[in-house]
């Protein structure tokens, strides 16, 4: 009876292991990292918050300042897009598609021993020192200070 006990115990063990797994971070790969991915950036989880800690606070004028940048952020948002290009050798092309012009800029990217993918500065665009990427599944997820975004709202999905 201990024996099928304990068997039974490192069995689920092993399931809860493996599946969290499949959640937690992962190495990124070149093999994987190579195409083009859409850099997400999901602001109304964010936009949320602010307004129910506005509530709590009874804070009438914090309640109609976050409603009126919401929609206005909310509608900046919807107009832009940018994506990156992971190419060989560390070559990088953003393309970045705002109320319908397209600029396009060239950066740098490479993967650390930690298996952390790590986008370099460019003329236009400034990474935080501490700033890096790993894969969540299938996504690309930012992380900061060697911890996730508490929100996990920054993240870039693959195109295909």
């Amino acid at each position: 009876m201990k024996k099928l006990l304990l068997t039974i115990g490192i069995l689920v063990a092993v399931i809860a292991l493996t599946t969290s797994q499949s959640y937690a971070q992962q190495k990124v790969t070149e093999r994987k990292l190579l195409g083009t991915w859409k850099l997400v950036i999901d602001i109304e989880e964010e936009m949320e918050e602010a307004r129910e800690e506005m509530e709590e606070e009874d804070n009438i004028l914090g309640e109609l300042l976050i409603s009126g940048v919401t929609g206005f952020v909310e509608g900046l948002m919807d107009n832009i897009d940018i994506y990156f290009e992971f190419m060989k050798n560390g070559e990088l092309k953003i393309m970045v598609e705002a109320f319908g012009e397209e600029e396009i800029e060239y950066g740098e990217w490479y993967i650390n021993s930690r298996g952390e993918l790590i986008i370099e500065d460019s003329d236009t665009m400034e990474m935080d020192g501490d700033d890096y990427w790993m894969f969540d599944g299938s996504l690309l997820v930012a992380f900061e200070d060697n911890k996730r975004d508490e929100k996990d709202n920054v993240f870039m999905k693959k195109i295909e």
